[in-house]
């Protein structure tokens, strides 16, 4: 038995699977571990009863509409089980069983018990055993339950009945019960449902108490004895006077105001209120019972809800006495409006930096700001209310000072805090005069408007406490789930309002946790809201501006917005406040006129990376004066640098904004021949970056240049009208290549360098020869040409660009790979067209650049393309195992496997022939836009590539031991083929990975044929250019050349586009 009961405790409290894998990993399977187990999956499973919590050890089960007999229980036991006892630790959350107290709310009841507020001894409870000398606390019992179990003897005969289903159709005998209060049809005869709890005397038409009661039911009695709700269920006090009039709801407050508490309220003091009439404002006394023993609630003159029992509160029973009047402000201040200022001090317009062509350059600015009070605002704002009333805003925290400001008799409640802040916050706007419109929607499961708009210091009558906004403030009571669509809908219906013509709607959007019901409110924010902003707050240490309750969410139907999206969308912002009694204050501050700091924007988007200094912290009351300084990292070239300073008004934005323009040079130095003959001088073109124009950035340039290993230094101050110098490096005697380091000053310290080599042609002859291809990429023209390509680390560039066909190709640079040995093309992009619209996109690409072997990522896989580098995306769809796939419209074809180093392509095996002869290589002659039913099998297409390989007659036996066992897709490796062929152009692409030297991965690409159709179109690109150069190699052995000989276009830039499949830049066909 103690091991069933420890296992029901394992099973409550830790999931399946968790239980599961803990009890096959024990080293004995025996018989005993799995029948444990096996009840285990019985108490988790079971359909007609659950498991509660945990009582000294033991575990109970709740009993609904059983008996001793049926329960199975012993006498004892069944005693024991049923018996209403006092339970320690009974008031943490979730922890309190049936029949056990004392619990304060349901919350610290398990599952679905609730918890029943008990004031006698012999008040009964369903489910449960009561008696004459037991506890006499709230318990926690089923609210299902209609069972009694038979106890010691009552004072009076039980005789009332609870069914929870009076209905007119079914009406209830007399003593029966429930029904819905003011619904007398639902009694038999002439009996009326009458509100009945032991509160009130017993023995009514012999009907007993039978310890359920509710705010909105009752029981079915004679007329005589109906007795009608008050608005609370205590007994009226000794000097209660009915003729009070009604002046608000009993309030708890942290402390009360200087001049002292008003009426109906009591100050926290220790959980005693007021002691003295010196605790109370003028007018009032002290309704002090504090020392009471009884624990009956009292009703006090003039005030409606519960009186938490042994409080002090403060009252009149003078029935002429008035509240002060609420204070607003109805005419605008005097003050002259002071628009706020922004003065930037750096950077100066068209300032110049220098950075390394990989590096970034920190720019620092500063700036003064000013803000003054603000005038033209005055009764021109509508502020909507929006509170989280969800369960968990009834979490009880010992260190909140927030009172009991819902006069539910529990404090020191989250709900407390938000009710508080809005009180505090709708006074602050009385006092500032700008917001003469208000309303209140609550919402948990779905939204209720508490409050239309009204003036927020209107009152109900001249003898309520507060005004009438405050009043449904504190009606709400919080439960189920947390629906931020359901509040962002209802406000934006209020902010709609014909009768909300002001000009700025604010929502003040209270939550203390993460949203797990609703979907997106964007559009509706964003366009049908009446342009209000949304302020929202994530109250409590445990909730987030960022948080959703994923695990709650109902897949496929919610998809909520976080509270920092909701504000986002409007142009507000959400604040997160981990003390909850900070919120009051923040709220108030919202009203004010406050500097809130600098934003850096480059190139319009906001610099996550900006340090900023502040002679005073951002949230300043206006007016106000702020000087402010910091800097922010950029790259080479040329950016607008915005320093946007804000301030709010009742919750309202003001920017100032100022921009400068801001250019960071990146040294290029580029030989004007690659080749240089032996003993020759050097000459590099210099240049600096982008321009921007009407900057004057041109002028005198102070050029160093020394070798690498610093043997010779040069230094020249010269002028270049296009904003590029030419510097002269006299030759250095028996070096076949030389390395020099030019570097340009710039302001502010900034200094720019790039690294840059000059070859000879018997040096360039020998490692063609020796090694094929090493360092940056070789780019092999269409023509036979051969040059270099450095590019940009991380960029994309256009290869081929025509009407029909973009290639882009994406270089990488690889730090632990040997200098000049380093970069490497790491993607590629394919994109087809028929009459200027995209028909299909092909992607190929590095999955994690900068590491080797990654692995497939599951057991049960091990033909991942690259050995898990390397991914393939076919209009969209992503592949990462070889196989052979076509694009969406079955125009290409893309046949992807792995093999080894034998079978991968080899380098410098390209024909170089007559120009003339074009046609004749390789090329189809097929001008249709599909592939030909008669396109060849998966063997016949990789063996044609046989003559390309490395290792001709070793990769022949592979493919035909592959073609054998049919599993040329089932390969793994760390080299991969792809072979893209359409109708107009046949590309054929290797991946190899580098992991003896460094870590580094290429992607190589060649055109193996093209169209006459496709060959006859205008070619752009650094590929696509060398189609039309008028340039003949010698030989196979061909020498590199210049880039200046093959591409129209200096700069790499002038071919660099924006992504895999972007067809705009200078050197593509869309400019």
């Amino acid at each position: 038995k103690r091991a069933y009961l420890l296992f029901l405790h394992c099973c409550q409290n830790i999931s399946l699977l968790t239980l599961l894998t803990a009890m096959f990993k024990l080293k004995r399977k025996t018989i005993n571990n799995l029948a444990i187990l096996a009840i285990c999956l019985v108490g988790i499973f079971s359909p007609s009863e659950y498991l509660v919590g945990s009582d000294g050890g033991r575990k109970l089960q709740a009993i609904s509409g059983s008996t001793r007999a049926e329960s199975g229980l012993s006498d004892a036991e069944w005693i024991e089980f049923t018996t209403v006892v006092s339970q320690p630790g009974c008031k943490l959350e979730n922890n309190c069983n049936q029949c056990r107290g004392i619990c304060a709310n349901d919350d610290h009841c398990i599952g679905t018990l609730r918890c029943l507020i008990r004031e006698e001894k012999t008040d009964l409870v369903p489910g449960c055993i009561v008696s004459d000398d037991g506890f006499d606390g709230p318990v926690c019992y089923n609210p299902d339950s209609d069972y009694f179990p038979p106890g010691p003897p009552l004072p009076n005969p039980l005789t009332t009945s609870y069914n929870p289903m009076c209905t007119a159709d079914a009406p209830c005998d007399v003593c029966g019960g429930m029904c819905d209060l003011g619904s007398d049809d639902q009694c038999t005869g002439d009996l009326r449902c009458s509100y009945f709890t032991n509160s009130w005397p017993t023995g009514k038409n012999n009907c007993n108490y039978n310890g359920v009661s509710s705010k909105t039911k009752g029981y079915c009695m004679p007329a005589e004895d109906f007795q009608e709700r008050t608005s609370n269920d205590a007994l009226p006090s000794a000097d209660w006077d009915p003729a009070v009039p009604d002046r608000g709801e009993l309030i708890i407050l942290p402390v009360c105001p200087a001049d002292g508490c008003p009426v109906c309220t009591a100050p926290m003091n220790d959980w005693k209120g007021c002691t003295s009439d010196a605790a109370c404002a003028a007018g009032l006394s002290c309704y002090d019972h504090h020392e009471r023993t009884d624990t009956k609630k009292e009703q006090v003159s003039g005030c409606s809800s519960n009186k938490h029992w042994k409080f002090g509160y403060c009252y009149t029973k003078d029935v002429s006495f008035q509240p002060p009047e609420i204070a607003h402000l109805m005419e605008a201040p005097s003050n002259a409006e002071v628009a706020l200022t922004n003065v930037v001090s750096a950077p100066e317009e068209c300032a110049i930096y220098a950075s390394d062509p990989n590096n970034l350059v920190d720019i620092p600015f500063g700036g003064t700001s000013d803000v003054g009070l603000k005038a033209s605002l005055f009764h021109k704002v509508t502020y909507i209310y929006v509170v989280d009333a969800s369960k968990s805003t009834k979490t009880y925290m010992a260190t909140l000072e927030c009172g009991d400001a819902n006069s539910d008799n529990a404090a020191k409640h989250v709900i407390d805090c938000e009710i508080l802040a809005i009180q505090r916050a709708n006074e602050a706007a009385n006092a500032g005069g700008n917001v003469d419109l208000v309303g209140l929607i609550q919402f948990n499961n779905v939204a209720e408007l508490l409050q239309p708009l009204t003036q927020p210091w209107a009152r109900l009558s001249s003898d309520r406490r507060d005004p009438a906004i405050i009043d449904q403030l504190r009606t709400i009571a919080p439960r189920e789930a947390t629906n931020y669509q359901a509040g962002v809908e209802e406000a934006c219906e209020m902010a709609r309002d014909p009768l909300n013509d002001n000009y700025q709607t604010v929502v003040i959007f209270v939550s203390d946790g993460a949203p797990n019901l609703g979907t997106t409110t964007k559009d509706t924010i964003m366009n049908n809201c009446g342009n209000a902003i949304f302020q929202t707050y994530a109250v409590t240490e445990a909730a987030d501006c960022d948080m959703i309750d994923t695990f709650n969410l109902r897949p496929g139907v919610d998809s909520p917005d976080t509270l920092s999206e909701i504000a986002a969308f409007s142009g507000g912002k959400c604040t997160k406040v981990p003390d909850v009694s900070k919120l009051p204050d923040l709220l108030v501050q919202l009203e004010k006129t406050t500097w809130d700091g600098v934003t850096v924007k480059v190139n319009g988007v906001a610099a996550q990376n900006a340090t900023i200094n502040y002679s005073t912290e951002p949230s300043i009351e206006a007016p106000a004066s702020v000087t402010y300084s910091g800097s922010v990292p950029l790259g080479p070239g040329v950016h607008t640098v915005c320093l946007e300073t804000t301030s709010s008004t009742s919750g309202i934005l003001d920017v100032a904004e100022t921009c400068k323009t801001v250019v960071v040079e990146a040294i290029e130095a580029v030989p004007t021949s690659q080749l240089v003959n032996e003993g020759e001088d050097a000459r590099f073109t210099v240049s600096f970056g982008g321009r921007e124009p009407g900057c004057d950035t041109f002028g005198d340039k102070i050029i160093t240049v020394e070798t690498c290993d610093g043997s010779t230094q040069i230094t020249e101050t010269l002028t270049g009208d296009d904003g590029s110098v030419i510097v002269t490096v006299l030759a250095v005697p028996g070096v076949k290549e030389a390395c020099y380091k030019v570097c340009h000053a710039a302001g502010f310290g900034s200094k720019s360098c790039t690294i840059t080599t000059v070859e000879y042609l018997e040096a360039v002859a020998r490692q063609i020869t020796d090694s094929g291809v090493n360092g940056d990429p070789l780019i092999m023209g269409l023509s036979g040409q051969l040059f270099k390509f450095d590019g940009r680390n991380g960029a994309w560039y256009s290869a081929v660009s025509t009407p029909s066909f973009q290639w882009n190709m994406k270089i990488n640079n690889y730090e632990t790979c040997p200098d000049h040995s380093n970069t490497f093309v790491a993607g590629a992009g394919f994109t087809f067209f028929k009459n200027g619209v995209t028909t299909s996109r092909i992607e190929a690409n590095v999955v994690n650049a900068h590491n080797v072997d990654v692995g497939c990522g599951h057991d049960d896989i091990h033909n991942c393309l690259g050995f898990g580098s390397l991914e393939i995306v076919i209009d969209g769809v992503k592949h990462v195992v070889g196989g052979d796939y076509k694009t969406k419209d079955g125009f290409a074809r893309i046949t992807a496997f792995n093999t080894f180093y034998q079978c991968s392509r080899k380098w410098y095996d390209f024909d170089v022939r007559p120009k003339e002869d074009i046609n004749m290589m390789n090329v189809s002659i097929r001008s249709g836009r599909a592939l030909a039913d008669d396109e060849p099998p998966v063997f016949d297409l990789i063996t044609g590539l046989k003559n390309t390989m490395i290792d001709q007659e070793e990769c022949q036996r592979w493919i035909n031991d592959r073609k054998e066992y049919n599993d040329i897709f089932m390969q793994p490796g760390h080299y991969s083929t792809i072979i893209i062929k359409t109708a107009d152009i046949t590309l054929h692409l290797e991946y190899k990975q580098e992991s003896e030297r460094c870590n580094a991965h290429t992607i190589d690409v060649w055109v193996s044929s093209v169209s006459p159709t496709l060959l006859e179109q205008n070619w752009e690109g650094i590929i696509g250019e060398t189609k039309d150069i008028n340039y003949i190699p010698n030989g196979k052995d061909s020498l590199m050349i210049d880039r200046s000989a093959a591409l129209k276009h200096r700069n790499d830039a002038d071919y660099e586009v924006n992504s895999p499949f972007s067809t705009r830049c200078k050197g593509c066909n869309h400019k």
